[in-house]
């Protein structure tokens, strides 16, 4: 429910528009307490329409909400705070939409936590009239993997606009699907038919249309406050190539192809200014996610340009960058255009694991400087940290915490364990290691699928749910936190102590509370604690 409308829906769900088809939207994101497990034999039947008029029905993946237990996040709850509910019964109303509908397509957008619940849900769609056909990060990084699976039939690799305009049309004309670029198809027998990829689409022409989605979706808690927010696609791709990541997969398959550079920005700022307008005329957000994967990896000169058009609008934005690319001019204009936060990724602490395992190439020492001109620019930011890489140990974690512990003025801490996805460095080197099987699909990210000899599943677990705490309180309360990792009473005991001081010490006050306080304020506090069992 926290994210952000993906943009990609909002981009298909226009460009259908455009075409004259007629389309409707299944958010699974607002779910809970679902499983992945689907009762296969539940049968239904969808009734075929008039064969000049495509219907066509998207699927969105679903994303637990752990974070505010992990101390990730400040207490929020929609429920209570915003009076909005989450959604239960997820397959009973996927088959009533479908029915409602009569989908002539059908199209899931996969990310791989989410493959195992697409299947379930496919699984319910029996009417051989209604065409199936997956995409998303997930099946470009494994397509041969994904078509093994009876329920998949047809999928879209690379940037599925153009395969989706394709395949519309030909469904609509009945058509076979056969021959449109970027589209794997099996046959009766067994067989794959596998077109190469087409060319790159010009995603800045497009302006998204998120009509089809509930008001409620547009709703996100940011620094104390509840702002309707929107997402904007400024650049497409990323020109780094973090280990951990499946972005570079995409730079990388697109030059083997030779269909050039994915990496993309909408450079024309006129172009970029016409999209903003629109969405505001559309929903009248009082929030701007720019989901960019480092928005401020562009030259200077465009992001002077960038702000001096934004200066129109100043609706207050966030974006994720790396800190390497920040300077004291750059935050400055972003400060004066109403930029509202950053997010800045760090990952790990030792400098030398950085660059030869993360391909990550930045000393600690300019970090500790970087984040200096980060804290005093007055922006609000936060930092974002992984635990659990293949190779990495105990010690190696604890120069992550130390490092962190350097930093001041950041407003949140965001801890996540690595998972090997598909279409990663890490998921090869993991693989080479023999720490995962080779059929391995990731279900979830907040627990590690590694089987390390010297960091064990339990320890960094452990480590990613404490790892706030170790940061936050002094070095004289780092052998109590050490039992809060405990699976034990005693263990779930220490942690709720520790845990209950950090959130009030970090979270009793909004962004710009803290940041009219100071960087020092609530950051990196020694607070002596006698710790027993039963004190408060």
């Amino acid at each position: 429910m926290m994210m952000a409308p993906p943009v990609s829906y909002g981009i298909f769900t226009r460009i259908l528009k455009n075409e004259g088809h007629l389309v409707d939207i299944f958010d699974c994101t607002p779910y809970i307490g679902e499983g992945t497990s689907v009762d296969e034999s539940r049968e239904f039947s969808i009734e075929s329409k008039d064969e000049t008029e495509i219907n066509v029905s998207f699927q969105s993946s679903t994303t637990e909400e752990q974070m505010i237990d992990m101390m990730q996040s400040r207490p929020f709850s929609y429920e209570d705070d915003l009076g909005i509910h989450s959604k239960t019964g997820l397959y009973d109303d996927f088959q009533s939409k479908v029915n409602e509908f009569n989908p002539d397509l059908m199209l899931f957008s996969i990310v791989e936590d989410t493959f195992h619940q697409a299947l379930g849900l496919i699984s319910l769609v029996e009417n051989k009239n209604t065409q199936i056909l997956c995409g998303g990060v997930f099946i470009t990084a494994a397509p041969e993997l994904a078509m093994s699976y009876p329920q998949i039939k047809m999928i879209g690799i690379g940037e599925g606009e153009q395969i989706i305009i394709d395949v519309a049309s030909r469904i609509n004309k009945g058509l076979s699907c056969d021959n449109i670029p970027g589209v794997w198809v099996k046959k009766e027998d067994g067989s794959i038919v596998k077109n190469e990829r087409g060319p790159l689409f010009d995603f800045t022409s497009i302006i998204p249309d998120y009509s089809l989605f509930d008001s409620n979706r547009f709703y996100r808690p940011m620094g104390g406050f509840v702002y309707k927010s929107l997402p904007i696609e400024s650049y497409r791709g990323c020109p780094y190539t973090c280990a951990y990541c499946n972005s570079p997969m995409q730079q990388t398959k697109a030059k083997d192809l030779g269909l050039g550079s994915f990496v993309r920005r909408n450079k024309d700022m006129e172009n970029l200014r016409s999209y903003i307008v629109n969405i505001i005329e559309q929903e009248n957000p009082t929030y701007f996610m720019f989901v960019d994967d480092s928005f401020m990896a562009r030259p200077t000169n465009e992001l002077e340009e960038f702000c001096r058009m934004y200066d129109e609008f100043k609706i207050p934005f966030w974006f994720n960058t790396r800190p390497e690319n920040v300077s004291v001019e750059k935050l400055q204009m972003l400060k004066a255009v109403n930029c509202n936060r950053i997010a800045y990724g760090v990952e790990c602490g030792n400098e030398e694991f950085r660059r030869r395992v993360l391909l990550r190439k930045m000393t600690n020492k300019l970090l500790i400087n970087k984040f200096k001109i980060i804290t005093e620019s007055g922006i609000a930011f936060s930092v974002n940290n992984i635990v659990g890489f293949p190779g990495e140990t105990r010690e190696l974690i604890f120069e992550s915490i130390r490092l962190i512990k350097q930093i001041s003025g950041y407003d949140s801490l965001s801890v996540t364990v690595f998972v090997p996805y598909n279409g990663t460095v890490l998921r090869d080197v993991c693989l080479r290691e023999k720490l995962i099987s080779p059929d391995l699909i990731i279900r979830d990210m907040l627990h590690t699928t590694l089987n390390m000899s010297q960091l064990s599943s339990h320890e960094i677990n452990a480590l990613a749910r404490t790892f706030p705490l170790y940061v936050h309180f002094d070095e004289s309360e780092w052998d109590n936190i050490k039992k809060a990792e405990e699976n034990s009473s005693e263990g779930v005991s220490i942690f709720n102590h520790y845990a209950d001081i950090y959130r009030r010490e970090n979270f009793e006050l909004n962004q710009d509370e803290k940041i009219l306080k100071g960087p020092d304020f609530l950051v990196n506090k020694s607070i002596p604690i006698e710790y027993r069992i039963g004190q408060n």
